[in-house]
Parts: C-alpha cells; sequence; structure tokens
C-alpha cells in the first residue's frame, strides 16, 4: 500500500519541484499550499456527509462540489498570507494549483486505499480536474481580466459547474466520455486563466489583492 499511496503524490511534487526551480513560491507559501489541500480535503469530507444526508442526486453532487470548491479557494487565500511579493500573480497561480494538486493527492489516498485498482482512473481525471477548478476559482481573488472588473461569483461558479457536471457524470456510470471529456474542458479553461495570470505581471497595474502596484 505504499507505493500507493506515493503515488498519490507524485503529480503534487512534481509541480512543488517545478515551482521551487521558478523561485516563484518560498518553502513556506509552498508548505502553507500543501497543508491548506489537505484542511480542504476535511471541510469537504464534512460537507460531503453533510450534503448526502439531506440533499440526492444532482443536487448532493453540487453541493459537495460547491463545498469543496469554496473550501480550496479559501485556502488559497489563507495561504497567500505567506506571499511577500504581491504586485506578481505568478504566486497565486502556483498556490493555485498547488493546493488543487494537495486536495487531489488527500483525497486520492482515502480512495486508493479503500479499493488501489483508482490509482490509475483518478490519477488521469481527478487530479488534473481538481488542479484545474481552484485555478479558474482562484480567479475570484482577482477580480478582473484585462483591466475590466469581473463578479467574484463568475469563476467560482465557473469552478462549482465544472466539479458538479464531472462528479454528476462519474456517480451516473455508463460511458466514460462525458468525464473525461468535462475535465479536458476544465484543464484547457484552467490553462488559458492561468497562462493570463502568469503573464499578466507588467508595472502599472493593480495586485491581485487589490492593492496599486
Amino acid at each position: 500500500m505504499i507505493p500507493l499511496v506515493v503515488a498519490c503524490f507524485v503529480p503534487l511534487c512534481a509541480c512543488l519541484i517545478a515551482f521551487a526551480r521558478l523561485g516563484v513560491l518560498s518553502a513556506r507559501a509552498a508548505l502553507a499550499g500543501v497543508f491548506g489541500g489537505a484542511g480542504a480535503v476535511v471541510l469537504g469530507v464534512a460537507a460531503a456527509f453533510a450534503a448526502h444526508a439531506v440533499l440526492s442526486g444532482g443536487f448532493a453532487e453540487f453541493a459537495v462540489a460547491a463545498s469543496e470548491e469554496c473550501a480550496k479557494l479559501l485556502f488559497v487565500w489563507a495561504a497567500s498570507r505567506a506571499v511577500r511579493d504581491r504586485a506578481s500573480r505568478r504566486p497565486l497561480v502556483a498556490l493555485a494549483v498547488i493546493v488543487g494538486l494537495s486536495f487531489a493527492a488527500f483525497e486520492n489516498v482515502s480512495y486508493v486505499l479503500a479499493s488501489p485498482s483508482l490509482l490509475i482512473l483518478r490519477t488521469a481525471l481527478s487530479v488534473p480536474l481538481h488542479g484545474s477548478a481552484t485555478v479558474i476559482a482562484s480567479a475570484a481573488l482577482i477580480g478582473s481580466f484585462g483591466g475590466k472588473k469581473i463578479s467574484l461569483l463568475v469563476p467560482i461558479i465557473g469552478a462549482i459547474a465544472a466539479h458538479a457536471l464531472f462528479n454528476l457524470a462519474l456517480s451516473t456510470g455508463g460511458l466514460m466520455v462525458m468525464p473525461v471529456l468535462l475535465c479536458a474542458v476544465a484543464v484547457m479553461v484552467a490553462a488559458k486563466i492561468g497562462a493570463w495570470m502568469w503573464r499578466d505581471d507588467s508595472s502599472g497595474g493593480e495586485s491581485w489583492d487589490g492593492d496599486a502596484r
């Protein structure tokens, strides 16, 4: 079982190494992101039990997705307090990826311990889904695109919708086409948003916590 547990953390460790080489985050901020993902799992599990106790079907899946995405975003924000350079949006992108992958890693451990055969499936789909959804939701901490203000709810609702539809597609069984397609769409959207935030470091704008640069 130990190799399976270790395998759950390979994507997260790969990203931590990549961001460390880029010098985007301090060790303290990166560690805060890892623990943030773990904390989000705890809140997510508690919310999932509550949601399935009072709701069913698509409503339950939406409630679970909403609680998990809000929990991850909360911990992205909390971990961002450890970032000193708030004029660059790159640390925010890195933290969103780390929190999302940390959440996926700790969640996958629980699934893999119960059913080792799920490792490949969850690594291929759940890991990129959680990472992508967290990046999409993290755009709410910026509140603008290309100088235009946006509602904080837009990226959050987008992340929740992608997550909820993905969960619902998996829970209904049948062909894996829909979960794979939804995961691919989420990854593409997150890549576009993340790339935009990563590049948008020109002087004279606003920092991602809203303060003037």
